[in-house]
């Protein structure tokens, strides 16, 4: 019966967002999504029972000159019998002629039956440092006050929030991780006098997953996350991964407008995992680059890991 509501719940958020009218993501996007949730959502943190540390590495659009390069390096855990959780995460993202440098700290609160339905409620505050070498381009208005300085930094503070509910076997949940905007074009947003600023749009994230036993070997992981931001169309990951025998995860996602992705994840004890995804794009990109790589690793630390022999699976 549980397992039918669960089914039902996933259905519903899956059909009801993609009936929304959106638009897609300035962020970094990530292919292996359902492992990098602590980035997406603050609600995450500490939702599990033992710390966890995740370095993600991702080249898009190789062969492309001043294709994006994103570093992630992140850790979330609960705090012990105070029902928080804390996270903290590390980005590093270069696209172009500007390199992104972010720090941020997250706080989550939980609630709900540890046998059964959990909920939290996350807050992440941080900020990033912009650099921009305008002198890397060929432009041709040479009084233009944008490119004046030749570099230009600037240091952009950051609010965050997300809802994250979940069981065992099943999780949902909805994330602004940029609350502050920087776009003059949007409600509440912040501007500056005399200076450019990167215009940053917020950006909302909604994500939804559950894990089907087959049989003693083989579980069935669909999931979802669906990505919105004003000015570009609406843009949903659909995947679906086949867990074996709790140590070998293989799937494939299906990301609208753009193409496919495939990816493995394999368990190399009982406390790491590492993952790999290559993205091949369906559209007039794939004249330019041959695709797009990720690779991902997970520590799990702490005594508490060693109590619990089922593996986590978000």
């Amino acid at each position: 019966m549980k397992r039918k509501f669960h089914i039902v719940l996933w259905l519903f958020l899956l059909c009801g967002g993609i009936g929304l009218k959106g638009w897609s993501q300035q962020d970094p996007m990530f292919s292996q999504y359902m492992l990098t949730g602590h980035y997406l959502n603050p609600g995450y943190a500490g939702h599990g029972k033992w710390m966890q540390m995740n370095f993600l590495h991702r080249s898009q659009w190789l062969k492309g000159r001043g294709a994006p390069t994103t570093q992630v390096f992140s850790g979330e855990g609960p705090a012990k019998n105070s029902g928080l959780g804390l996270g903290w995460i590390v980005l590093n993202d270069h696209i172009g002629v500007t390199n992104r440098v972010s720090l941020s700290g997250d706080l989550a609160f939980h609630l709900g039956n540890p046998k059964g339905m959990r909920y939290s409620l996350g807050l992440r505050l941080g900020g990033s440092w912009y650099r921009s070498d305008f002198t890397q381009l060929t432009y041709w208005d040479q009084n233009d006050v944008v490119y004046a300085d030749g570099v230009n930094n600037t240091v952009l503070p950051n609010l965050g929030a997300g809802f994250f509910m979940h069981t065992d076997r099943f999780y949902a949940g909805f994330s602004v991780p940029q609350i502050i905007s920087y776009d003059p074009a949007q409600n509440f947003s912040v501007q500056a006098e005399g200076k450019p600023l990167p215009q940053l749009r917020r950006h909302y994230y909604l994500t939804s997953g559950l894990v089907v036993k087959l049989s003693e070997d083989v579980q069935l992981k669909p999931s979802f996350l669906l990505k919105y931001v004003e000015g570009a169309p609406l843009e949903a990951d659909l995947n679906l991964s086949v867990f074996l025998r709790n140590l070998v995860e293989v799937g494939a996602t299906y990301r609208t407008g753009d193409g496919f992705l495939g990816m493995v994840m394999v368990r190399l004890g009982p406390q790491v995992r590492l993952g790999y995804a290559f993205d091949y794009s369906l559209t007039a990109m794939r004249m330019f680059t041959v695709g797009s790589h990720e690779i991902f690793l997970s520590l799990d630390l702490g005594k508490e890991r060693q109590k619990f022999k089922s593996p986590r699976y978000f």
